[in-house]
């Protein structure tokens, strides 16, 4: 009778022992996880963030380009328009003309100013995130040391004891 209570109770500790082990591992495969998706979602922020950076400069190039072509199309406007006109009415009306356009390149030099402002703010909050992220990062390699730490101390009292450490020493592996 005592000899099976006694192989009833170390059967009983040693399922106990097994459904530990499952959890634990459980656990750590989740925690691997949900690590590697917040690396993955980082990874995939910062190359989008980098495609709209990119993009920005394109449009900004092209504008640039076009605001150049503009200027020299008006450019070549003006100078046909003094060849052509003679009259002080004539005079007049490409004064009041060329104030409209000046007054329209002083528009696209202040929206243009506006976008360089902009995209300077922008970045300065990506760069805010990226630190913030690497900070996020650096707590949770913190975090895995911690835990390899307490592993191993649980690995020396088990040896210590005289238990085994078998799967314990697997889940170091993992991690």
């Amino acid at each position: 009778m005592k000899k099976f209570l006694s192989d009833r109770a170390s059967e009983e500790l040693k399922q106990r022992s097994m459904r530990e082990c499952e959890i634990f591992e459980r656990d750590v495969k989740n925690m691997q996880e949900r690590e590697r998706r917040k690396e993955e979602a980082a990874r995939k922020k910062v190359e989008q963030e980098r495609a709209d950076i990119d993009k920005s400069r394109r449009r900004q190039l092209q504008a640039k380009a076009k605001d150049l072509e503009a200027e020299r199309e008006l450019g070549e406007l003006y100078a046909k328009e003094l060849a052509r006109i003679t009259s002080k009415k004539q005079d007049l009306e490409r004064r009041k003309e060329l104030d409209r356009r000046k007054g329209n390149i002083q528009l696209r030099e202040q929206q243009r100013q506006q976008i360089v402002a902009n995209e300077a703010a922008q970045r300065a909050k990506n760069a805010s995130a990226l630190a913030e992220e690497k900070e996020i990062m650096q707590k949770f390699s913190h975090e895995d040391e911690l835990f390899k730490q307490f592993v191993h101390a649980e690995i020396e009292s088990y040896r210590a004891a005289g238990k085994r450490t078998a799967l314990l020493e697997r889940t170091t592996l993992r991690v």
